[in-house]
């Protein structure tokens, strides 16, 4: 992934149910509460607050439908920030707020066919600072990254799926991205339709 981040401590929680195929659901929720080793140029530490939940609604459980219908969905929450500056080479403060929430289903519509559909968005906003370096990857300096930015995804399509070694899928997306910063106000939508054909050998 490039250049290694700075080490990190950290302390985990993690709830979840037992997995069991025949349950209505499956909730799941991990917290963490992680701070830099060392600082990164400056002596304050950066602390980073993280929530992550997931969970699965098997659909067909609760309805008594003769053909699997799953949803799933999650939600991440991240934090960082540096909360003391004073004596700092870089006075302002650390605040960048990071969302992701994703929803997933797919339906059994026969012993063949299938549906599926799928919605993601990103959010980040706030600032951070990010290292420059030298052809050595020495860091040199510093700069400020101020963000506000937000990715969504939607797709959805039809899977037709033949044994074990073939399959084909239908679907359409759509990405849309958008930069709110002062510096560039910008959104860009994709649209996307596709036909794959799937061979295992």
């Amino acid at each position: 992934y490039g250049m290694a981040t700075p080490n990190r401590q950290a302390l985990s929680l993690r709830i979840h149910s037992p997995s069991d195929t025949l349950s209505f659901w499956s909730p799941s929720l991990e917290m963490q509460i992680l701070s830099d080793v060392k600082g990164q140029g400056v002596s304050n530490r950066r602390v980073f607050w993280l929530a992550d939940f997931q969970n699965s609604w098997r659909l067909h459980r609760l309805w008594n439908l003769r053909r699997p219908w799953l949803v799933s969905a999650s939600v991440r929450l991240e934090q960082t920030s540096r909360p003391d500056v004073s004596g700092d080479a870089i006075q302002s403060g650390v605040n960048l707020n990071n969302r992701q929430v994703s929803v997933q289903s797919s339906w059994d519509l026969g012993s063949s066919w299938s549906a599926f559909a799928e919605w993601q968005h990103y959010y980040s906003k706030g600032r951070d600072y990010y290292p420059l370096r030298n052809a050595y990857s020495e860091v040199v300096d510093y700069t400020a990254a101020e963000m506000d930015r937000a990715e969504q995804w939607i797709g959805a399509g039809l899977r037709y799926q033949m044994g074990d070694r073939f399959e084909a899928q239908l679907s359409s997306q759509q990405f849309v991205w958008r930069n709110g910063t002062s510096s560039m106000q910008a959104r860009y939508p994709w649209n996307m339709s596709q036909l794959m054909l799937i061979m295992k050998l």
